[in-house]
């Protein structure tokens, strides 16, 4: 258990008054007034010091993780309350991704460069944005310890909509019911790149493949059923037909542009416990209970979800 050690700048956290008996504390946590002690072991999780005394709070088995709290008569109170968004307690990963969170509009938080969130190939997100055959998007990512990955894409039974890399090193976007692959070296899959699915200038039935910069293939929309319920998926990385081929994926960005070319949607990672400082609607705090990705033009939250782990980052 890890001791919290709070002094010069305690008041930055909670706020400490003393009572009628002279030398006692007591912590005003989240309207809730918590007495400290005076008899500190090392099992306690938070001490304070007042310049001369050492003072602490209870120390009791609690579910609370990677919070900052205290314990009081079996209750966990996260100091967080009232002062930084209040208590955010371990992500448990849902088995489908949960809608996306939205954000104030006024949010304007700024992406760490180069971080990425990573996957072993079963956590991801769902962008609650129906696939289209006119939409346009860009990914950058890695491949790690596999072959094979869809990147994006929908998985619906009859609708095939996704950018994945095979078990042989082919790059494949597939619109429709058919595959549409083009020769890339399977062993440079492992370096980061950008992958961009681009409308052909006939028309948006037709794709451009660009590995970077080059133009890797021209697709062809056929038997296209996909529907409004079908919508994208990024790094449900559940395409190959061998599962040891799978690879993890690091995701660095994902946008999405609509067929006027207004970027719709740009994806950026963001660590769990994050704050994102008057994001809430009210001007309030939104801290991140989870590795997740930030949309900085819809201003919204996408959290993970699958049958593992959450997503490292």
């Amino acid at each position: 258990m890890i001791q919290h050690v709070l002094r010069g700048f305690l008041l930055y956290l909670v706020y400490i008054t003393c009572v009628g008996v002279a030398g006692a504390h007591t912590i005003n946590i989240g309207g809730q007034t918590i007495t400290l002690q005076t008899t500190c072991t090392s099992d306690h999780k938070l001490n304070v010091y007042d310049g001369t005394n050492t003072y602490c709070a209870e120390a009791t088995t609690d579910t609370l993780t990677n919070t900052l709290h205290v314990m009081y008569n079996g209750t966990a109170y996260s100091i967080c309350d009232g002062a930084c968004g209040g208590a955010i307690e371990e992500w448990t990963m849902p088995a489908v991704p949960p809608k996306p969170v939205q954000l104030d509009n006024s949010c304007a938080y700024t992406p760490t460069a180069n971080a990425y969130i990573s996957t072993d190939g079963s956590q991801y997100f769902d962008t609650d944005e129906s696939v289209s055959n006119d939409k346009e998007m860009a990914i950058t990512a890695q491949l790690v310890n596999g072959a094979s990955a869809r990147l994006y894409g929908t998985v619906g039974s009859s609708c095939r909509y996704d950018l994945t890399v095979d078990a042989y090193g082919e790059l494949q976007f597939r619109i429709g019911t058919s595959n549409y692959g083009t020769s890339v070296d399977g062993s440079d899959m492992e370096s980061k790149h950008t992958w961009i699915t681009r409308n052909h200038n006939s028309g948006p039935t037709k794709k451009n493949i660009y590995q970077d910069t080059e133009n890797k293939k021209l697709t062809q929309m056929n038997s296209y059923k996909c529907s409004a319920n079908n919508t994208i998926l990024v790094l449900k990385n559940d395409w190959a037909s061998v599962s040891s081929t799978n690879a993890g994926i690091k995701l660095y960005s994902f946008k999405i542009w609509d067929v006027n070319g207004t970027l719709i949607h740009d994806y950026y990672p963001v660590a769990a416990r994050t704050v994102l400082k008057n994001c809430q609607s009210g001007g309030g705090d939104y801290t991140a209970p989870a590795n997740c990705l930030y949309d900085a033009v819809t201003k919204q939250i996408l959290l993970p979800g699958g049958p593992a782990a959450q997503p490292g980052y």
